[in-house]
């Protein structure tokens, strides 16, 4: 065997060893985010955990790779984000939204080498009453990708369905879509809220959308959510993500989420991970995606 493929073996083998290492020493946790919530022992706290494996499909070394991923938003509805660990050193990113993104960078994954990224987060669910207050931005109120808040027939349906105050409209359209909108399952690309409204179909995403849709026509800020359905602490898996949506009742935003007909000022059960429209240059996850990498041949999946 010629001596350069030796040293690229032992290559491979070393920066392997040091992974896996990286991977189950859980001394090896990092505090990235703590904040001390001055009202977190009247409500909830879930401890939640999740990984990632991203892995290198070359026969090469990645010299260079970079791995965005959520945290838990840091405040939404009544949820409170206390604590992020993470498994590898990260920089935390906040974008306008409020999301916080986690971003990972390596100088060198061997050939076909792998790396398990574990976060552990505390997020308090507030009960005394108090909830995210802060005033929508103009983006909550206009039509953008997926909802066609300004089409005729959403215009039309939402007329319909207007009542004598934001939470009664609200209540009107997440009723209507939990019963005209048959939920067909998972559908990997989102197809919007006009989709849903003209094929009465979709599934989770594509009801938030259109009940987001139909709040902004009405004049009622409205923004998509997405995360985990998380009544427990727990570990949480890539079939459990979920979206939802969020409208402003003009005191405060509400929680609303018409694949299950649920309506509320409270959320206890719902772990956002990321909100709103994230702007492509700010956020550098982006719209529709849980999480981005940069590297040639870099994949990544969620661990169950």
């Amino acid at each position: 065997m010629e001596y350069k493929n030796i040293q690229a073996i032992l290559f491979s083998f070393l920066t392997a060893v040091v992974l896996a290492g990286g991977r189950c020493n859980p001394c090896m946790a990092e505090t990235i985010f703590e904040s001390h919530w001055e009202n977190a022992t009247n409500g909830i706290t879930r401890e939640i955990r999740y990984s990632y494996t991203i892995q290198n499909t070359k026969p090469v070394v990645l010299n260079h790779a970079e791995v965005f991923l959520y945290a838990p938003v840091k405040e939404s509805i009544c949820q409170r984000c206390l604590r992020v660990e993470v498994s590898s050193p990260a920089k935390l990113i906040v974008d306008e939204e409020g999301n916080q993104i986690l971003h990972f960078s390596f100088d060198a994954i061997p050939p076909y080498g792998a790396l398990v990224l574990t976060i552990k987060a505390s997020v308090f669910f507030d009960s005394s009453g108090l909830r995210d207050r802060k005033n929508p931005s103009m983006k909550c109120t206009k039509a953008g990708p997926g909802i066609e808040c300004d089409a005729p027939e959403i215009q039309r349906l939402a007329l319909e369905l207007h009542d004598a105050t934001p939470d009664k409209t609200a209540r009107k359209a997440n009723d209507w879509i939990s019963r005209r909108i048959n939920d067909v399952g998972y559908i990997s690309r989102s197809r919007g809220a006009l989709y849903a409204l003209r094929y009465q179909k979709g599934d989770c995403t594509e009801q938030a959308s259109l009940f987001v849709a139909l709040c902004r026509a009405n004049g009622i800020p409205a923004r998509m959510a997405g995360g985990y359905f998380c009544p427990a602490n727990m570990i949480l898996s890539p079939s459990s993500f979920h979206n939802w949506a969020e409208f402003y009742d003009g005191e405060g935003w509400c929680l609303a989420d018409p694949s299950k007909n649920a309506i509320s000022q409270q959320g206890h059960d719902y772990i956002a991970m990321n909100v709103g429209s994230p702007d492509e240059g700010r956020n550098p996850i982006g719209i529709d995606r849980r999480h981005r990498v940069i590297g040639d041949g870099l994949t990544i999946r969620m661990e169950n």
